[in-house]
Parts: C-alpha cells; structure tokens; sequence
C-alpha cells in the first residue's frame, strides 16, 4: 500500500464514449487507454447508493445499480458517467501506511437531493479517511438548464434559492454546480478542499462533451479515479 498515488481524469470526446451499453470491447479498449486497471462502474439510477468495492469484490459489484464507489485498493480504477450531470471525484489525506481512499459520485439533481454526495463522503470516513478533497467536474451550465416546477421546488427546499439562475432566454434555470459545492459543504468538507475546474458547460461545448439534455446524445464521459502503484 505504501507508495501509492491517487490518479483522477475527467473524460471529453477525444477519450471516446464510456456509455455502460456499448460495444463491450471497444469500452475495454478505452478504459484501458484511460486507466490501465480494472475498472468497476454502476448502472446509474439517480439516487443515493453507494457501493465500496475492493479488488474481492468488484465482479460482484460492477454493473450494480447506484450512483457512488468507494474504495481503498491500488490499482481499481473507480468511474462514473455523465453526459450533463455533475461528476465528483474524491481523494483522502494518506494515512500513515500510505493508504487512500477514494470516491466517484454521479450526482444529477435528483442524487443531490437524495444525498449521494454525502452519502459518498459517509462511506469514505467509514473506510477511515480524513482530509478528504473533492473535484467538481464538468456538467452543464446554469445558463443552459432550464428548469422548474415541482422540480425545482424539491431542490430548493433542500439547498435554498442560491441555486436557482436564469437562462440565457431568461427563463428558470438550475445550478447543479453550486449545488454540489453546498453539498460538500453540508458532507463537512472545507471550503478550500472543493476544486472547481475551468471546465466548459456540456451543453455549450459540443466539440468536447456530450449532452443528452442539449443534443440527445447517447454518449457518456467518464469521471475516473485510481489509486496507482509506485
């Protein structure tokens, strides 16, 4: 364990496609270029569950439904795909062995409210981490998801009005983003330790992601994450 270092990568279209039902051994091809370990993924249901996995039980857990990994293994790569949502990945301070843990949530608006970022960081302090750190991948811009109703209602109830935008037509929109920082915050990660990259809005940037919300796209990025040995 000593001597390992935590990889993470936010996938665009020059990676290729990561969507969980395509051709099995172009996907293999992709991972690997991607991460060059096993991978372990889930089959997303917008919710809240979250599986830890070790290399003794990533058969049984690949494929399973949820929206969050956890793991303290070297060499698991653990991945989520997003085409719109907000992917978050998740690392620890090293304990004095050298072991990491790590995370990778999908959090769509429906798993903010339900808590899976939280959920995710419970899981990972239950493995013994501290210190932990989360990157904010790239979802779609506020300016770009309209959004309202019932809907948006459930969502400010939880995280309040600071994150309902606008439109660039000025209708209602949702900032998924500001809510996934609130929810770092609210799983009792400090402000510093939440990275935000200068990512481009997935439904602006056809060139680089996919967007199911703005082109249909049936693609997926991956939000990947490993702990690589020395």
């Amino acid at each position: 364990m000593a001597g390992a270092e935590t990889h993470w990568l936010f996938t665009t279209k020059r990676d290729g496609d990561f969507a969980i039902g395509g051709d099995p051994a172009r996907l293999a091809e992709v991972r690997h270029a991607a991460a060059p370990h096993p991978w372990v993924w889930l089959r997303q249901v917008h919710g809240n569950v979250v599986h830890v996995v070790d290399h003794g039980n990533a058969d049984a857990v690949r494929g399973r439904d949820g929206d969050a990994l956890v793991t303290d293994a070297v060499g698991l790569a653990i991945a989520v795909q997003t085409a719109d949502c907000t992917p978050v990945l998740f690392t620890s301070d090293p304990d004095p062995d050298g072991r990491r843990v790590i995370g990778a949530a999908h959090a769509g608006w429906r798993g903010l409210v339900a808590g899976v970022i939280q959920a995710t960081v419970r899981a990972m302090e239950e493995l013994g981490s501290a210190g932990i750190r989360a990157e904010i991948g790239p979802c779609i811009g506020v300016d770009r998801y309209e959004f309202g109703g019932p809907e948006l209602a459930e969502v400010t109830d939880v995280f309040g009005r600071v994150v309902v935008g606008r439109t660039e037509a000025g209708t209602p929109a949702l900032d998924t983003l500001r809510a996934a920082e609130i929810a770092c915050l609210d799983a009792g990660l400090l402000p510093a330790s939440i990275g935000v990259g200068s990512w481009a809005c997935t439904a602006r940037d056809a060139e680089a992601y996919f967007s199911h919300r703005a082109r249909a796209e049936t693609g997926r990025m991956a939000a990947v994450i490993w702990n690589h040995p020395r």
